[in-house]
């Protein structure tokens, strides 16, 4: 068992059952319990906003990636178009 009179794991302590009260004041179970519900939601707010802008990136980069193969076959067709031409003529 712990013994709390002579000090935490890691060092030397200074808790004792005759502390004042008013010391450890904001430490209670709902304000615990309170930031807990807000890191929760910041943690969803963050991710989800970070999910949403991956999505937009790839959502952008699978557009270009589109856009450039239309262009590739374009330039293709079109060479073998005026290629066609030039030895026709």
């Amino acid at each position: 068992m712990h013994n709390y009179e002579s000090g935490s794991f890691f060092g030397s302590g200074s808790y004792s059952p005759s502390a004042d009260p008013d010391e450890h004041r904001g430490r209670s179970i709902f304000s615990l319990i309170v930031m807990g519900a807000v890191v929760a939601v910041g943690a969803v707010l963050v991710l989800g906003a970070a999910f949403w802008v991956l999505g937009l990136v790839f959502h952008l980069a699978g557009w270009i990636i589109k856009v450039a193969i239309l262009a590739a076959v374009a330039a293709l067709v079109w060479r073998r178009v005026t290629r066609g031409r030039s030895q026709r003529v």
